[in-house]
């Protein structure tokens, strides 16, 4: 709603002018330009205002969260990591697993004794579950209500609530079903990357001739990864490793088993010794090495914004729940893992974040990773 206020106020602005003189070609272009930059110079401004509210301790409510078992502690680390949600999680009130804490909060008694928590906070924060009951929510002593659904694999940004006899219910949009959705994401794909291609050109050329005279041999390195419907494709990178690297990785695992134990956390090595001196940890930090990917976006194989394409062996290692629902999106350059934790994540983390993306896209969504990608790229934050 925010990003449709900011878009429209300029529009809006040009009405109310246009009853007090006439507008003209210069003035409409000069609101043109004046729309463009408007929308995320006023979100930018809005995060920045928040978050130094944050920093002095002076954005959100205070709330007392409701749950029981292990729903409490969920909730409760999770408003604590993001505060920009606007809820202060000050105590909490259910029935614990063999007494477990909570980050210290205090403890204000079981479910049936929630009557003596309405004076902690003004705004509770419910985990529906089947051990709670017949809960009755209306009549809870709390001014305002935070219902959490037990559901998953549904959308939470597109949700809307919706009444149906009485009875309340969600209404979203399931973006990777609609057809004009996936017609949308291409046209901004052929766009953005035909114009990107051209840019990176002389990168790649120049980063090509380096590599060959480190190691002479094949400048491109080309994978069969796994694409859309679960289809192989081969993707193309420059070459950032030697050109014995897998001769050289199977050996470490065999002989060390702090690396092995790295490589099955996140499929990857700070330390790797496949990777090629100077120009192999350079170009790989800063992603460079993708930029051949782009010709990739362009044949239809991978998009610009998606989870990453990983080998058969990456994608085996995930959930099969999670494995069907990666074949349902095309592949991405970048994606919300890159933006959000890089090489941080372990695997967990990675099939959390990739299905929070593909459940919940959106061009906006896309959009802001783009934004995102390149601030992340220049620190190389997790990149390894």
């Amino acid at each position: 709603m925010r990003v449709y206020v900011a878009a429209i106020f300029p529009w809006l602005t040009l009405a109310f002018v246009s009853i007090i003189e006439p507008i003209n070609l210069g003035t409409l272009l000069d609101l043109g330009v004046v729309s463009t930059f408007f929308v995320p110079l006023s979100l930018l401004g809005e995060a920045c205002i928040r978050q130094m509210l944050i920093s002095h301790a002076a954005w959100g409510a205070d709330v007392v969260v409701v749950g029981s078992g292990e729903s409490i502690p969920r909730i409760v680390d999770y408003l604590l990591a993001h505060p920009e949600v606007g809820l202060r999680p000050v105590a909490y009130c259910g029935d614990l697993i063999d007494g477990e804490a909570t980050r210290e909060l205090p403890y204000l008694g079981p479910v049936s004794e929630i009557g003596r928590a309405a004076h902690a906070a003004d705004i509770a924060v419910v985990a529906m579950s089947p051990e709670l009951g017949r809960l009755d929510i209306a009549h809870l002593p709390f001014g305002r209500i935070v219902m959490v659904p037990n559901i998953s694999g549904v959308p939470v940004v597109p949700l809307r609530l919706c009444t149906l006899g009485g009875a309340a219910g969600f209404d979203f949009l399931n973006p990777g079903r609609v057809r004009s959705h996936h017609h949308a994401k291409r046209m901004v794909d052929l766009l953005v990357s035909m114009a990107l291609l051209v840019l990176a050109l002389p990168v790649v050329l120049c980063t090509a001739v380096i590599i060959w005279l480190i190691s002479p041999g094949p400048v491109f390195y080309i994978q069969r990864r796994v694409g859309w419907h679960g289809r192989p494709i081969r993707i193309y990178k420059l070459r950032s490793m030697y050109l014995n690297a897998e001769r050289r990785l199977e050996t470490l695992l065999q002989t060390d088993a702090v690396a092995r134990g790295e490589w099955n956390t996140y499929m990857k090595l700070s330390r790797d010794p496949r990777i090629l001196p100077i120009v192999g940890n350079i170009i790989r930090r800063t992603s460079i090495d993708e930029l051949p990917q782009l010709w990739n976006v362009l044949r239809g194989d991978m998009s610009l914004i998606g989870p990453r394409p990983f080998p058969a062996y990456h994608v085996e290692k995930f959930s099969p729940a999670f494995q069907r629902l990666r074949c349902c999106v095309r592949p991405g350059l970048s994606g919300l893992w890159q933006v959000s934790a890089r090489n941080d994540a372990d695997l967990q983390q990675q099939e959390a974040i990739d299905t929070f993306y593909i459940r919940n896209w959106s061009l906006w969504l896309d959009f802001y990773i783009m934004f995102r990608t390149l601030p992340a790229v220049l620190i190389a934050r997790g990149a390894k």
